[in-house]
């Protein structure tokens, strides 16, 4: 009987003592505006020769020089880089990738690398559409057939 009594106060008393606690925290969300960027201008390297020993094209990031062997320079040749428009949320920091291309006449490439006027700044949105200037370098080979030679320059920007 003793026994039956300790069990039946120790239920009893098990489930009576319970003890709970509770802890709250906040719960927080901030919506913040996509990262967008508009199509770009287009990066012209200008009229090229194609000289015997190829060598560098390449166009500032701001497109205010063109730096050319004067075997290969077309005197008065237009060119200029391109830029985007990237808009980002105010105080939201951005990275800006692009990748190295080709462009080609249909069947002879030229490698081209890409630079842009943010690589020493800190890319951070203020809101409203934010100038990013691209440059590079075309790599014209030794006797570059003549023609027109296309591609595209895809630049990529992402929150951090």
């Amino acid at each position: 009987m003793k026994k039956i009594t300790f069990i039946l106060f120790a239920l009893i008393a098990g489930t009576t003592f319970a003890q709970t606690e509770e802890g709250t925290a906040d719960v927080n969300a901030e919506i913040v505006s996509p990262i967008s960027i508009a199509e770009g201008t287009p990066l012209n390297f200008g009229k090229i020769i194609g000289a015997v020993t190829g060598g560098d094209v390449t166009i500032s990031n701001d497109g205010t020089t063109r730096t050319i062997d004067a075997s290969m320079d077309v005197p008065s040749s237009a060119f200029s880089s391109a830029a985007f428009e990237v808009t980002a949320s105010n105080l939201y920091s951005y990275s800006i990738t692009i990748d190295d291309s080709t462009i080609t006449d249909g069947s002879n490439p030229m490698d081209v690398t890409f630079t842009h006027d943010k690589l020493a700044t800190a890319n951070v949105g203020n809101g409203t559409a934010q100038t990013v200037n691209v440059g590079g370098t075309l790599t014209v080979g030794n006797n570059q057939p003549s023609g027109l030679y296309e591609g595209t320059v895809t630049v990529q920007v992402a929150y951090e």
